[in-house]
């Protein structure tokens, strides 16, 4: 069967729950999966003749069906009722809950009994917690969250969820989004709110869960596990819902505590199985289904903080799984692992954190997720309730049983009928598929075993002429349906339990790394062997796997056949002042300076393989044009700086400016070596090379009257003014405003400054801005809350809001602000990430807010779902005395409410 490119299909659905007559059992779809029978037909409600308490016999009974939920029970007095029989409704709840509402049919009741309508009566009810104090879920369900005192995780536990439902944290009355939630750490079928009001995500309803709450997690510390399947899966809906689920566009289901996997496909002729170890290891073996040669290797191991991973494995290449759509490279390497990223550089190329790393380990191929897609053709894609312009006859059997041993089986018998010239399937010829589906589930609804076979059938063996779209059926030539044209089986299994003992055993890895660097050359952009420019690089263009060397550099390696040597570049130099590692670069070395050099090529784990050449740089007649403070590059690092050359500063504090450095080619140097000066005594300068800051110091120039120029001299023996031939340093103007007001305290809601005339809903705009005095830590720092609402209303009329909250730190001496966004916002009642918040303060301007938005939008060919739809806000002005505001920012001040 030629299958659709899936790239650009969500597979997020949420669970729903319908009931059938007289028994108030879901609906099993009971179509047929025989192509001669009516694929659209139906289970009707049935009817019996006992008598209604009313004293009327009545021919029709429907089933009473109470959906029930965590923090009360509510009972009906009867299952099955007549038209017209009055039933009665006995509720119980729990201490600390106190009961909504009741609804029969969506219609909300006032009293706890009813007259039986002509149909199913489905009961439904809500509740909420007494006290809201502290930590809870709430939303469709509520239920505390209780410390747990030997894990530290707040945890509630055993909550019911009856129908898919929209649930929140709150913490200690904050309401957290979806964007707080750890998807690696859940086992759910959980996803962002489809309501433009609502806070947090959908939980999918007919199972039970336990919600988690770490606050050692300052940034995703919740995490939802289900622990029981309440409603077996009857139909397409409700069996993908044990496959799906997503946050932020990664996968939310993650089985507890696999230790083996096994799967096989005939398509891909291969037999995959996976084992976890004790000693923090894990192997994956690939071999051909039909010769039992070897097809791939994963082996992953840390051993003395070196993270080791040989991954042979391309899983990507076959699959539809966008999640693993990238992984087409074959590769191996060594990591340190380490406990966190470094402040300055980050993480390096050649490193791990702990949580990364013993995450790899753990991890397997052929997730939950991606075996939806292997199976989705034979339940639920071309098997629409309304057919395609090709898909034209469909149908799907889905039955689930309990077992004996606590566990479930569900069987699925479907088929589909394509017919060529469509654009669904963009077929070229009749197809004709069946499929059989057998999968077990432990009670949490995890994957136990799961086997997968898909016939496929041309015009050979199946008469098309009988069908038509959407009500005619096809049937089998004679002696067709032995002898399909193609067929597609595939068989899974999942362990459980401890890992086997030790390290994996009779692996020899050696001929997956580097033993020897045989030969290494170094080449200046001039095109002369031995020699670098200055600025030259001498490392990897990037650090992605098996990114080439810069066209400068050539290495070989040996063995051939070594996967690492993307690892591979300079790890030291002999003579910094010649040749030295850029500043918060992992691996960029340049030539800075004349001089002769030994340079060392390495790999920063394995010491003992390197290789060491002698360069030498000549005397340079100057590579920069000039430095300058750069703006676009980082835009929201300081908006006062109106050119790449000149900035302002209010009297009386402080503010830093990133500076950067432009080659004669164009090429940027964003940390440069340089010396500053400063033309005046009002304006203290100094520059830290390791982060490219410049910071500006003009608290000396606190009661100044009247703007002051100062010049700074950016001073570097290899540096040109912008006049060619010019020698000296690159110049930097700063003007000096006046202040006649410093705050002491920012403590108060400020609002919009408003020009003659104007209102908010004139300018199609309003926001406002809150400090308080409430002390908040993070990440181990003290700062004072605040908050931010922004109302903007578009060119169509249509407002949006943008809310979120930040903490600040204020220097009433130097006025000057640091800020940490530290509490993810909604923008126009979706989840957001937040940028950055900058603040400048004087009695002109105000406050100047600067912060980008991520909204999260559907996935398209490209984006590998990831989120893309970017917002860009500011709030704030720049007036330079002139009357004028510069158009790129071109919003309002603010004022302290008086």
């Amino acid at each position: 069967m030629k299958k659709k490119n899936l790239l650009i299909m969500s597979l997020s659905v949420l669970m729903s729950l319908s009931f059938v007559a007289c028994g108030g059992n879901p609906v099993t779809d009971s179509t047929s999966a025989n192509p001669s029978e009516n694929p659209t037909s139906n289970t009707t409600n049935g009817g019996d003749t006992t008598t209604s308490n009313n004293g009327n016999t009545n021919t029709e009974s429907y089933g009473v069906v109470v959906v029930p939920t965590t923090g009360a029970t509510v009972t009906a007095s009867v299952n099955v009722a007549h038209p017209g029989d009055v039933v009665t409704l006995s509720v119980k709840v729990d201490d600390g809950y106190i009961l909504d509402e009741i609804t029969l049919n969506g219609t909300k009741l006032t009293v706890n009994e009813f007259v039986m309508p002509s149909t199913s009566a489905l009961i439904q009810y809500k509740v909420s917690l007494l006290s809201t104090d502290g930590m809870y879920i709430g939303g469709d369900v509520s239920s505390k969250l209780v410390l747990n005192e030997k894990t530290g995780v707040y945890e509630a536990k055993g909550v019911k969820v009856a129908i898919d439902s929209n649930v929140f944290y709150s913490i200690n009355g904050k309401k957290l989004s979806c964007i707080a939630i750890n998807n690696e750490k859940c086992f759910a079928n959980i996803d962002i709110t489809k309501t433009s009001n609502a806070p947090g995500f959908v939980v999918a309803g007919g199972a039970t869960y336990d919600f988690y709450y770490d606050p050692v997690n300052s940034v995703t510390p919740c995490y939802v596990v289900r622990t029981s399947v309440d409603a077996l899966p009857t139909n397409i809906t409700s069996l993908e819902s044990l496959f799906s689920g997503s946050i932020k566009s990664e996968t939310t289901v993650y089985p507890q505590g696999v230790n083996h996997v096994e799967f096989t496909s005939s398509e891909y002729n291969e037999n995959y199985v996976w084992d976890l170890y004790s000693d923090n290891a894990s192997v994956a073996k690939i071999t051909s289904l039909t010769n039992g040669k070897d097809k791939g290797l994963v082996y992953k191991s840390i051993d003395n903080s070196i993270y080791t991973v040989v991954d042979t494995y391309l899983e990507g290449e076959h699959t539809q799984d966008l999640s693993v759509k990238g992984d087409t490279v074959r590769y191996s390497g060594h990591y340190d692992v380490v406990a966190t990223p470094s402040a300055i550089t980050g993480m390096k190329k050649y490193q791990r954190t702990q949580d990364v790393a013993y995450r790899d380990v753990n991890a397997y191929s052929h997730t939950i997720e991606s075996l939806q897609y292997e199976i989705m053709f034979g339940y639920s894609w071309g098997h629409e309730n309304v057919v395609s312009d090709d898909v034209y006859d469909w149908d799907v059997k889905i039955e689930s049983t309990d077992n004996a041993d606590g566990t479930f089986t569900t069987n699925v018998n479907s088929y589909t009928s394509i017919v060529a010239g469509g654009t669904e399937y963009s077929s070229s010829s009749n197809q004709h598929n069946e499929y059989q589906m057998k999968i077990k589930f432990k009670k949490d609804g995890s994957l136990i075993e799961l086997t997968y076979d898909e016939q496929n059938y041309n015009d050979n063996q199946f008469d098309f002429s009988g069908i038509k779209l959407g009500t005619g059926h096809g049937s089998f030539k004679p002696g067709g349906k032995d002898y399909p044209a193609s067929e597609h089986t595939v068989t899974c299994k999942y362990g459980y339990g401890n890992p086997k003992e030790g390290k994996p055993t009779g692996i020899d890895l050696s001929k997956y790394f580097v033993s020897e660097i045989t030969s290494a050359s170094v080449t200046s952009s001039a095109g002369v062997e031995g020699q670098l420019k200055r600025l030259d690089c001498l490392t990897q263009v990037s650090p992605d796997i098996q990114s080439e060397l810069s066209s400068n550099v050539k290495l070989e390696f040996a063995p051939e056949s070594a996967l690492d040597s993307w690892q591979y570049g300079v790890v030291a130099s002999s003579n910094e002042s010649v040749v030295t590692r850029k500043a918060q670069h992992n691996d960029l070395w340049t030539a800075v300076g004349s001089g002769t050099t030994t340079i060392t090529f390495g790999n920063h784990t394995s010491e003992s393989v390197n290789k060491t050449i002698e360069i030498t740089v000549p005397e340079s007649s100057g590579d920069y044009k000039y430095i300058f403070a750069y703006t676009s590059v980082y835009p929201y690092i300081n908006e006062n700086w109106t050119s790449s050359t000149s900035g302002i500063i209010p009297a009386g504090t402080r503010d830093s400016i990133k500076l950067a450095g432009v080659l004669t080619s164009n090429a940027y140097d964003y940390f440069p070596i340089c010396t500053p000066e400063s033309s005046s005594e009002l304006l203290l300068v100094s520059y830290d090379q390791t982060t490219g800051m410049l910071t500006l110091d003009a608290t000396p120039a606190k009661g100044i009257t009247e703007a002051t120029t100062v010049t700074i001299t950016l001073k570097a023996d290899y540096n040109l003014d912008w006049t060619a031939g010019k020698e000296g340093g690159s110049k930097l103007t700063v003007t000096i405003k006046p202040t006649t007001k410093l705050y002491d305290s920012v403590v108060g809601t400020w609002t919009i400054v408003l020009n003659d005339g104007e209102t908010p809903e004139s300018i199609g705009y309003d926001a406002k801005i809150t400090f308080t005095d409430e002390t908040i830590t993070h990440s181990g720092k003290n700062y004072k809350r605040g908050n931010i609402s922004v109302t903007i209303k578009n060119e169509s009329g249509k407002t949006n809001v943008y809310t979120t909250e930040f903490g600040y730190q204020f220097d009433k001496e130097t006025q000057t602000f640091t800020s940490q966004v530290f509490i993810a916002g909604t923008y126009n009642g979706k989840a957001v990430y937040t940028g950055s918040v900058k603040f400048a303060i004087d009695n002109e301007f105000g406050y100047l807010l600067a912060f980008a938005t991520i909204v999260p939008d559907a996935p398209s060919a490209g984006d590998d779902g990831e989120w893309t739809s970017q917002e860009i806000i500011y709030i704030g002005d720049y007036d330079e005395g002139d009357g004028e505001t510069d158009p790129l920012y071109y919003y309002y001040d603010f004022e302290l409410a008086q």
